[in-house]
């Protein structure tokens, strides 16, 4: 998977009121890899596969985040199942 550079979701997260953190930095760089539509289960798969343990609360709570700043949106399939949309 291609990755975004951490600088550039550094700036994204600044741009959008964001603090930076590791997690916040490491989702990121997963969601904007590339247009994309993944659940937070996904999300949590990538991240993990990747990098460091990241825990699912922390996973859950950064979408959130992004989804109310604006980042991405949320699309919400069943009340079961809520997919982030990265474009």
């Amino acid at each position: 998977m291609q990755m975004i550079n951490k600088q550039s979701v550094i700036n994204l997260l600044q741009q959008h009121g964001v603090q930076s953190t590791q997690q916040r930095i490491e989702i990121a760089q997963i969601l904007f890899a590339k247009p994309q539509h993944l659940s937070a289960d996904q999300v949590l798969a990538k991240v993990n596969h990747e990098h460091n343990l990241v825990s699912k609360a922390t996973i859950y709570n950064s979408l959130g985040l992004f989804a109310r700043k604006g980042m991405i949106r949320e699309i919400i399939v069943d009340p079961n199942r809520v997919f982030y949309d990265s474009n």
